[in-house]
């Protein structure tokens, strides 16, 4: 257990700074939630002191950490980042700071999590080289004695807050979503399979969203009629209606599971047929999809669709 000596002051000075920092209190940082990081998302560091030595060693740690923690980023060019809004506003006030003293046993360590943007604004992307600081007796304009701790590699992608870039985003592993080719029955899994994730962008990739909408016979007979600029608009227009479930509806349903029976295709055309199970509060509804597909080059999308209810068990 740790011995923690509460301190608490409304104001703190100091007269001398006699600290000596020990070689073998080490300071260690990684990503909390290690994932695919953008400009607008929250970064998360787990930090951690901890304490190597055969003696206790004690420090002042400060209600608001960049008291004692500042954040040094820099791009691979060594260009350091500025600080953030936070951190500037939370040192250029007159409050008081409150603190504790924290004493650690030999062999103990004292760890929490800090938001990145505390500290430093990252607003593109890039490739950045992270290390903290760690100022025992805190971070004042006269203060030499700190500890450095480990560095990490920050790798930031592109903002998700471009819509279209949005849209070419695999969630799942941060990737470029991109056309490959696959058989008919793939193609058919892979767009089940990203309707029961709600991964929209998968789902959509292998939908000929156009196809589709020429299965209507009152939109095929407007979008015949139209100027080329108002025809993507209306192809547009249904996919936010796919998306919204006002069009469709069956080839949005979610399943709970899913066979795909049979497959069969000339060079151009293909068809996949798939039982598809639907469970309700007091039943289990089947159905019979069968999907009909096209080919473009050497991508197979989905056109178009019918369903057989099968009755249910």
């Amino acid at each position: 257990m740790k011995k923690i000596i509460m301190l608490l002051y409304l104001s703190i000075t100091f007269a001398s700074l006699t600290f000596a920092v020990s070689e073998e209190v080490s300071v260690s940082i990684r990503f909390f939630d290690k994932e695919i990081y953008y400009p607008e998302t929250e970064i998360q560091i787990q930090v951690r002191i901890i304490n190597n030595s055969l003696e206790n060693f004690t420090f002042n740690s400060a209600e608001i950490r960049s008291f004692n923690f500042n954040f040094f980023v820099k791009t691979l060019t060594n260009i350091s980042l500025q600080e953030s809004n936070k951190y500037i506003l939370s040192h250029r006030t007159n409050n008081p700071v409150f603190y504790r003293g924290i004493t650690l046993l030999p062999g103990e360590e004292y760890a929490f999590v800090t938001d990145l943007d505390d500290y430093v604004e990252i607003e593109e992307s890039g490739i950045y080289i992270l290390q903290a600081k760690f100022y025992p007796e805190f971070q004042l304009g006269y203060s030499t004695q700190y500890i450095e701790s480990n560095k990490l590699t920050l790798s930031v992608r592109p903002s998700m807050n471009i819509p279209v870039f949005k849209e070419q985003i695999d969630f799942e592993t941060g990737e470029i979503l991109e056309l490959i080719a696959m058989p008919p029955d793939e193609v058919v899994r892979y767009t089940i399979e990203a309707r029961l994730k709600s991964a929209w962008n998968k789902f959509f990739l292998y939908l000929d969203i156009k196809g589709l909408l020429l299965n209507h016979p009152d939109l095929k007979h407007k979008y015949n009629s139209i100027s080329e600029e108002k025809q993507l608009a209306l192809i547009e227009d249904y996919k936010t209606q796919l998306k919204n479930k006002r069009v469709d509806n069956d080839i949005l349903l979610t399943p709970s599971s899913f066979e795909i029976l049979k497959t069969s295709y000339t060079h151009n055309e293909a068809t996949v047929v798939v039982n598809e199970e639907f469970i309700f509060p007091e039943y289990t509804e089947l159905k019979k999809y069968t999907y009909y597909l096209h080919r473009f080059g050497n991508i197979w999308s989905i056109y178009n669709y019918d369903v057989r209810n099968l009755g249910t068990k």
